[in-house]
């Protein structure tokens, strides 16, 4: 249960559901972006079968799909499950390797379309600010991605030591901007640190 719970990745979807509250989205379609979230991680282990990560079996990652595809009842599914094909093909296609931040960022401004309130400017933020944080977390996985010939940016520029701590800065600091531009208290931002501090380490690498 460790095993999955860490594959969910709750540092993430802490720093997502920030995100969304500062989109300006409510507690439906708070919902169903979770859904489609969570569906994204699985169907991503599933295809990449990591060494140390238990295996995910089909249906989880499509019951959650099919039930946000329902539940949403919009065409934006379509542009979403674009993008996570995209990305999670990443070890498949060398290309796509290096776009992966592109697409990662992609990810996540796609989740804003069935957020009624949001707007085009902030979708732009997220896009940018996520795809940084991507590359950053692609700057911690340097080793990894190098011995299974994913041609990542910092892989294409020869780097060959992980800089482990980059992500995690990136991380606490997108929390950071979705808190401020949402108008919550600090403490509220406390709490998502302590739960990104607390989880961080439970996903296998």
């Amino acid at each position: 249960m460790k095993n999955y719970f860490g594959q969910l990745r709750a540092y993430s979807y802490i720093d997502l559901v920030l995100l969304l509250i500062a989109a300006g989205a409510n507690v439906r379609e708070i919902a169903i972006c979770s859904l489609l979230w969570f569906g994204f991680l699985i169907y991503l282990e599933w295809l990449h079968k990591d060494k140390g990560r238990l295996r995910w079996p089909w249906a989880a990652w499509m019951g959650p799909w099919a039930a946000a595809t329902i539940w949403a009842h919009s065409p934006a599914v379509v542009a979403f499950f674009i993008v996570c094909v995209a990305y999670t093909l990443k070890k498949h296609v060398p290309a796509l390797a290096s776009l992966s931040p592109l697409t990662n960022g992609a990810v996540k401004a796609t989740l804003l379309l069935f957020v009624a309130a949001a707007s085009a400017p902030f979708a732009v933020i997220v896009w940018a600010a996520t795809a940084t944080r991507n590359l950053l977390g692609d700057m911690r996985d340097i080793e990894k991605d190098r011995s299974e010939h994913v041609y990542t940016i910092p892989v294409r520029l020869g780097l060959q030591r992980d800089i482990w701590w980059l992500y995690p800065l990136g991380l606490a600091s997108t929390t950071a901007l979705w808190t401020m531009m949402a108008g919550l208290p600090l403490w509220v931002l406390a709490c998502a640190w302590i739960v990104e501090a607390a989880t961080y380490r439970l996903t296998p690498r």
